[in-house]
């Protein structure tokens, strides 16, 4: 299945960053992927397909992650959307995938206007994030 999921979904380089930074989270919890999935209600098999990149990772996954780990959505973010090797032609980015997610749409804008999105941004995936039900 998994090999499914990653023929058919290109790994961006946002989707790939998001990804490190939710398996640092769970991992820095002291959880199993199993083990998170139980605590925030997703199959483990799409935990794994989040963290591989072979998914996009939807809020209300990182929103339950952060309220189980008590790390605010702002300081997530903050971490995320540091500065980064990242490629700054946009004409050179591959596009996004046709089902891409809030976060990895989010990091593409900043990714080409760094320092005029990254407050609004921040606060308004920080918001999205926050209002997520447990």
């Amino acid at each position: 299945m998994s090999q499914n999921l990653r023929t058919v979904r290109p790994c961006p380089p946002e989707t790939e960053r998001i990804a490190d930074h939710v398996r640092a989270l769970r991992e820095g919890m002291g959880l199993s992927r199993a083990q998170a999935a139980e605590a925030v209600g997703f199959r483990v098999a799409r935990v794994r397909a989040f963290e591989e990149g072979w998914a996009g990772v939807p809020t209300l996954y990182v929103g339950r992650l952060l309220r189980l780990s008590g790390v605010s959505a702002t300081a997530w973010l903050d971490a995320l959307f540091a500065p980064a090797a990242w490629p700054r032609d946009p004409r050179a980015f591959d596009p996004l995938p046709a089902d891409a997610r809030s976060l990895e749409c989010a990091l593409r804008l900043w990714r080409t206007e760094p320092d005029a999105a990254r407050a609004s941004l921040s606060k308004m995936i920080a918001a999205m994030l926050d209002r997520v039900s447990a």
